[in-house]
């Protein structure tokens, strides 16, 4: 009798085939999200599948690429030796139209347990109740990239060994959340803060970009647009508030900075005020 099971989980999709038998060992699978920050059209990154929070990716080109590796986890009726073989896919796909081609290299795969990396291209052989699978990826950001969610079909069959122990199969959704670089600006604290007469508002933009700030109240009424849609050079810049028509009390601003020659995701930074008069 054949039996499939899908579970779906938020980023990468893995499915895991094996047939099943009354007599063989249940397989409860569960799957957690990779992400993907952070990247860059028209470069390569590979992601490392050791299991920290977070991994810069590889290479570093603008110095914030970082990623975390889906993982696969496995919990078992029995500690029986059991083998793992992967069929992997040639891309990710957003369901838009998009692709992220990827590739597996032959350490892509870690074993928590033991902290062991093993090859997915080869069938592997564990044992014991619990398994935790992370996998690393290289996926090639293309020129045309947009960010969201990429899935791609992982096959993996999975094996009980033993004499007359068929093969069970189970299926599992995974997916990879990835993120174009966003433009980092940069929006200081206002000094100082509180004030009276004046306050200065720091802020900088590495990249070329058109710049909002506005002023808000605490209800999030729009009060004054101090400039709209200016374009600055890279650069650091200071901004001078007089309080002028404005009454005391607690006021936010708001940064927004579109980057004009790159493709960083757009950038909205938020800070508190208080005036006193």
């Amino acid at each position: 009798m054949m039996r499939k099971t899908v579970v779906k989980c938020a980023c990468l999709c893995i499915i895991f085939l094996c047939c099943a038998n009354a007599g063989l060992a249940q397989f409860n699978l569960q799957a957690v999200d990779g992400r993907l920050s952070n990247l860059e059209p028209r470069q390569t990154y590979t992601l490392s599948p050791v299991i920290p929070n977070s991994l810069p990716l590889s290479p570093i080109i603008n110095g914030w690429e970082t990623g975390v590796p889906a993982l696969i986890r496995i919990a078992r009726s029995s500690d029986s030796l059991f083998q793992v073989e992967f069929t992997l896919p040639p891309a990710l796909h957003d369901g838009r139209g998009n692709i992220l081609p990827c590739s597996f290299s032959t350490n892509s795969l870690w074993r928590a347990e033991d902290e062991q990396g093993f090859n997915p291209h080869s069938i592997n052989a564990f044992s014991g109740f619990s398994q935790t699978f992370s996998l690393g990826i290289t996926v090639a950001v293309l020129e045309d990239f947009h960010g969201g969610v990429y899935e791609g079909d992982i096959i993996c069959t999975v094996r009980t060994l033993g004499e007359n122990q068929p093969v069970e199969e189970q299926s599992i959704t995974v997916k990879y959340h990835a993120k174009l670089r966003g433009l980092q600006v940069t929006l200081t604290q206002n000094y100082p803060n509180p004030f009276t007469w004046w306050t200065d508002i720091d802020f900088s933009t590495p990249d070329p970009a058109n710049i909002t700030l506005k002023l808000y109240d605490q209800l999030g009424r729009e009060v004054v647009r101090l400039f709209d849609n200016v374009l600055f050079a890279p650069g650091q810049y200071r901004y001078e508030l007089l309080p002028d028509g404005l009454s005391s009390g607690v006021y936010y601003y708001r940064m927004d900075a579109i980057a004009v020659n790159s493709s960083a995701n757009p950038t909205s930074v938020v800070r508190k005020l208080i005036l006193k008069k």
